[in-house]
């Protein structure tokens, strides 16, 4: 299977629309983490048990803004493989992805068979 040019714009546009949205994620979670790290620097809180549920919230959004990152390069590895004619070809086997996983999962890189072997 061979996706024709309409649906490789279609997933393109779904692509740079993931990437932009995951950007303004990471901008959103770094701007929380920022407020949360001047509130404890200008020792905001005088409680221990709001001091840790800030430490919490400062290390859920480090790894949130990890995996948006993660997220990202696999975004951006499958634009690349736009541009290189190898788009919906799954890595592992080589078989085309099914256009019903690439419309759930649009920057995967395996055919469900080879993600789950």
């Amino acid at each position: 299977m061979t996706l024709s040019k309409t649906q490789l714009g279609y997933f393109k546009e779904r692509l740079h629309d993931i990437h932009k949205h995951l950007n303004e994620e990471i901008k959103r979670l770094e701007e929380a983490t920022d407020q949360l790290n001047q509130d404890a620097e200008f020792g905001v809180s005088n409680h221990i048990a709001d001091d840790a549920s800030d430490i919490f919230e400062r290390e859920k959004n480090f790894a949130l803004i990890e995996d948006r990152q993660r997220l990202i390069g696999e975004v951006e590895a499958a634009l690349e493989r736009i541009e290189h004619g190898t788009y919906g070809i799954c890595l592992k086997t080589g078989k085309p992805i099914a256009i019903e996983r690439l419309e759930v999962l649009p920057y995967a890189a395996l055919s469900i068979e080879a993600a789950n072997s």
